[in-house]
């Protein structure tokens, strides 16, 4: 599944369970993956490593999924998307700042159970 097929559609909430570790990851984790994504070509794929959710309780309101492997890698996309976002709003420009409204109103939210 794709990044972009993974945080988007509406209504979702991502649970990082209190049995999963505490997010470890720090600049040499960040820079592996950031490196990783500054290489994908238009239009390729690259395999970011795997995420493992599942969905314990369907919901009318809101699609919950507990996160049971990848966690570091998922909480570290769900920062940059933010950072993406907030820098789209901000950037003063028309197009830029409708881009990052529609990721802000995408409706996914992420907590932890720690």
């Amino acid at each position: 599944m794709s990044v972009t097929r993974l945080f988007s559609g509406g209504n979702k909430q991502f649970i990082v369970p209190a049995y999963q570790r505490r997010y470890l990851w720090g600049k040499d984790q960040w820079m592996d993956l950031w490196n990783d994504i500054q290489n994908i070509e238009v239009g390729e794929e690259h395999f970011l490593g795997s995420i493992a959710v599942i969905n314990p309780q369907l919901n009318i309101e809101i699609n919950q999924f507990e996160v049971v492997d990848g966690q570091q890698r998922f909480t570290t996309l769900s920062l940059l998307i933010a950072v993406f976002r907030d820098s789209l709003i901000q950037s003063g420009c028309e197009q830029e700042a409708a881009i990052g409204e529609t990721l802000h109103s995408s409706q996914i939210t992420c907590r932890s159970l720690y």
